[in-house]
């Protein structure tokens, strides 16, 4: 019986890693485990500590709702980590729900900078299946 388990095991990652699925994780460890901000020489630390500003852990919980589609507008004062908010959410919708995706900015300079400094950094140290 025993060696039954295990072949339905092996089974089972064969075919997860065959179709590249990732075990489904909830946002917030996902993010404490995956994104790293060595590369941001403004950050005080290397990883991220929801501690410090769990204010955005409700905002990015809606990330998590796979089922429907959700506009969430998201005012606050300066440097409080609105943008961090999008890029972590959109980050973690690409691993579990990869699709073709949009992001609209004013311009294409914008974009690029964007692009560069904020969502490259970061996708580079994300693990791949």
């Amino acid at each position: 019986m025993a060696m039954k388990k295990k072949q339905q095991f092996e089974l089972t990652e064969a075919i997860r890693n065959y179709f590249n699925i990732i075990p489904y994780q909830d946002i917030i460890p996902w993010l404490e485990k995956n994104i790293s901000l060595a590369d941001d020489v403004s950050s005080e630390r290397d990883s991220l500590d929801f501690s410090k500003y769990s204010y955005q852990i409700p905002i990015l919980k809606t990330w998590q709702d796979f089922n429907k589609r959700k506009i969430v507008t998201l005012v606050a004062v300066e440097q409080i980590g609105k943008s961090s908010c999008w890029v972590y959410g959109l980050l973690y919708r690409m691993v579990f729900t990869p699709c073709q995706m949009l992001i609209c900015y004013p311009s294409t300079d914008l974009a690029v900078e964007n692009n560069q400094t904020k969502l490259e950094p970061l996708m580079s140290h994300i693990p791949r299946p």
